[in-house]
């Protein structure tokens, strides 16, 4: 049962008399989701154009929009074959807080980012509303029967040169080292 069914059903209930039911149903409550989200797509070298193996797709749960999780929650749900081929259904579940005007609005509206990654490439970050990707056009994106279906068609993983590679590294030890002398007087 979804979510919006779980309120109403509470709400009727509640209407009806029904003493073990709270008030409390009318005004919001917490309820389990759960849903699938299925992948696919090809990973790509940027330069050459070769299938990339090994590539990691993590699942990043960022909350709802207004509700952000805190701290986000991530999950690696799978990788690029030898072809670069990445074919995933991945299994989630999350939790909502629900009001009676999140029923007659649609409810809350999910947000999650999924993050292609490999060594010595540049990850790629997808941004998802719901079943729209923010972050780029190329992405076909369905919902259906409660199922989110990404096609990511093909990602490019652009190589690290050595250079960026060292440029990063140092970014971090000097934010680290400063980060102390920022905080303490």
């Amino acid at each position: 049962m979804n979510a919006r069914g779980v309120l109403v059903f509470c709400v009727v209930l509640t209407l009806c008399g029904c003493p073990n039911v709270p008030v409390a149903g009318l005004i919001g409550m917490d309820v389990y989701l759960a849903g699938t989200l299925v992948v696919t797509g090809e990973v790509v070298d940027g330069t050459s154009g070769e299938p990339v193996e090994g590539a990691i797709v993590t699942y990043v749960d960022t909350g709802f929009v207004g509700q952000p999780a805190v701290p986000p929650v991530e999950e690696q749900i799978g990788g690029s074959n030898s072809r670069g081929r990445i074919s995933i259904r991945h299994y989630y579940g999350f939790g909502a807080y629900i009001t009676f005007e999140d029923i007659l609005t649609g409810g809350p509206v999910k947000t999650f980012d999924l993050v292609v990654s490999k060594e010595g490439y540049e990850s790629q970050e997808f941004h998802f509303v719901g079943s729209t990707c923010t972050s780029t056009e190329s992405v076909n994106v369905r919902g259906l029967y409660g199922a989110i279906y990404i096609d990511f068609n093909t990602i490019r993983l652009e190589p690290v040169s050595e250079i960026s590679s060292l440029l990063e590294t140092g970014r971090k030890a000097v934010a680290q080292s400063l980060l102390p002398q920022m905080v303490l007087p």
